[in-house]
């Protein structure tokens, strides 16, 4: 039976440092050629656009398929959905807002563990 979590239940259940680790494995999984992830389909509708993705890892077992719409002036709506790659079940349906939020994050993560920096370096930050 799929569990079904919202972003409630998703804030703080996993914290930067295990969502940087998680991503530097499916990175290295990636490489090894033990993953897959699917170009990024965009649907257009009158009011807004539906966007969807999946990607499995292998190594680790699972697949996932994240979907966005989009509503002109009401922002956008994520769910992820995890299956099993072993025997295909539904594992969860989950708000991928706390999701993408720590993804994109932990991206940066990733990157400034691989990437010395020699010297000091001035940031801006606009927005």
């Amino acid at each position: 039976m799929a569990v079904t979590l919202g972003q409630d239940a998703l804030e703080g259940a996993l914290d930067m440092k295990e969502a940087i680790d998680l991503l530097e494995s499916a990175c290295a999984h990636e490489a090894m050629g033990r993953a897959y992830l699917s170009p990024k389909y965009i649907n257009n509708f009158e009011a807004g656009a539906m966007r969807m993705l999946f990607a499995a890892d292998y190594e680790a077992g699972y697949s996932a398929t994240k979907t966005y719409q989009n509503v002109s002036g009401f922002g956008a709506r994520f769910i992820v959905t995890l299956y099993s790659l072993r025997n295909g079940d539904v594992l969860a349906m989950l708000d991928g807002r706390p999701i993408t939020d720590l993804r994109t994050g932990a991206a940066s993560g990733v990157i400034g563990r691989r990437v010395s920096v020699k010297a000091p370096v001035t940031v801006g930050v606009l927005g």
